[in-house]
């Protein structure tokens, strides 16, 4: 069943037929029964969100078939494209628990890709296809010919967007597998070569790279994600991750992509607006609050570096005296605030999930920023102050995108976050 707010998304947006079914768990495990002939359907759990309204929305399921859980997507669009993409059958079709690869009601008015088919990760269903796939994972990895028969275990995955995962057989090392979308492809490989190990910083090292199947790997890197808890509590910890970050923005990789100051503000424009088609009043709030950061956003200088372009703990893996920094898919050069205020904005992040108190996530912010000025030089307060607002902002959707269950209420406590950075709980070093 809808809840109200999801409902009154749906109400708001008449041009999307078929987003009813799509945000409705029952309604879509009906249709899904309907055109996959499978009574054994028990129940779907949305994962993943990515609307856009009056054009198109895509939700990622876990489907539950019998005694076993499948991936799913399904998608749904103004006008008569969903014709288009039902129509647009795919070449070679992976089948499983759910019958054909692709599925179209058009009465529902939506289109399901059953994993591992997928509209635009053409790659990803190629190493579902039997005696054919040893040959693929062989030109994708020419060095490690004991993973030509391994199945990817998936690490994590935006269907349409990135495909992420592991490689493990007997005779070697296990390998990291990056599939993207043909168009996306060169820009994902400058990025995934861009950046090099150095003193206290290590970069996991490629081994695999085709443009043919738009696939990068990379070596399996042993390590622990640090919690939030844990760095609340180690000094020691942030001033290796700081050092770790600091090495990177003294790089001076090829990259092509630049975060200009109005890049900046219109990614945090675009994030308030998602949030306007969510409910107006948390898109009048967030425009609001956005009007005041965007001013010092704008007045302060803008020192283009390296940088990681989304840096948060979820990034960093720590073995030992060993700090590796992760997935360099937003890399760029813009300021290093912006990868500061990111940082912070996740650990506050981690206390708007209860995962640990709002006040120790801005003192552990504030502690991390004190670390990176002692390696990297001075980092400008109100820069970083600005940057931590403005990284919340950009994350308030997020919990309507993973579906968190009251994501209304999860939304509101990011933007009551945002107040008190404003309000000077700040990161300040």
């Amino acid at each position: 069943m809808l809840s109200p707010a999801d409902a009154a998304i749906v109400e708001r947006d008449r041009r999307l037929p078929g987003l009813r079914t799509l945000l409705d768990p029952d309604a879509f495990c009906e249709s899904l029964r309907r055109i996959s002939h499978t009574p054994d359907i028990r129940s779907a759990r949305p994962r993943y969100v990515r609307y856009k309204p009056g054009t198109s929305c895509l939700v990622a399921y876990d489907v539950t078939v019998g005694d076993r859980t499948v991936g799913a997507y399904a998608r749904c669009h103004a006008g008569d494209q969903l014709v288009k993409v039902s129509n647009a059958r795919l070449r070679v079709e992976v089948t499983g628990p759910l019958g054909h690869g692709l599925l179209a009601d058009l009465e529902a008015g939506i289109a399901v890709f059953a994993y591992p088919n997928d509209y635009e990760i053409k790659t990803l269903r190629k190493l579902f296809e039997g005696e054919r796939t040893p040959r693929r994972l062989r030109r994708m990895l020419p060095a490690h010919l004991h993973l030509q028969h391994a199945t990817p275990t998936v690490l994590r995955y935006k269907p349409e967007r990135r495909f992420v995962g592991k490689l493990e057989a007997d005779g070697g090392p296990p390998a990291v597998l990056r599939l993207y979308p043909e168009h996306t492809f060169a820009e994902m490989r400058e990025k995934a070569w861009a950046f090099k190990c150095a003193d206290g910083l290590h970069i996991p090292r490629i081994v695999g790279d085709s443009e043919r199947y738009a696939a990068i790997a990379h070596e399996w890197v042993e390590g622990e994600t640090p919690t939030a808890e844990t760095l609340g509590g180690d000094d020691n910890l942030l001033a290796g991750i700081a050092h770790a970050l600091a090495a990177m923005h003294r790089q001076r990789p090829r990259l092509s992509t630049m975060y200009s100051v109005s890049d900046y503000c219109r990614g945090v424009t675009g994030a308030c607006q998602a949030l306007d088609a969510l409910g107006e009043e948390l898109g009048r709030r967030a425009a609001r609050q956005w009007d005041l950061v965007r001013e010092h956003i704008t007045e302060r200088p803008w020192r283009p570096r390296a940088v990681h372009g989304d840096f948060t703990a979820d990034q960093v893996l720590i073995l030992g005296n060993r700090t590796t920094i992760l997935d360099f898919d937003r890399a760029g050069y813009g300021d290093a605030a912006m990868d500061l205020g990111a940082f912070s904005a996740g650990l506050i992040n981690r206390a708007v999930t209860g995962e640990i108190t709002i006040g120790l996530a801005i003192e552990t912010a504030a502690r991390f920023v004190e670390a990176y000025r002692h390696e990297n030089g001075p980092a400008d307060p109100a820069g970083v102050r600005a940057c931590t607002a403005g990284a919340l902002l950009m994350t308030a959707p997020e919990p309507f995108r993973h579906r968190v269950e009251d994501w209304p209420a999860a939304t509101v406590a990011l933007l009551d976050s945002v107040d008190r950075v404003l309000a000077g709980e700040t990161v300040d070093a």
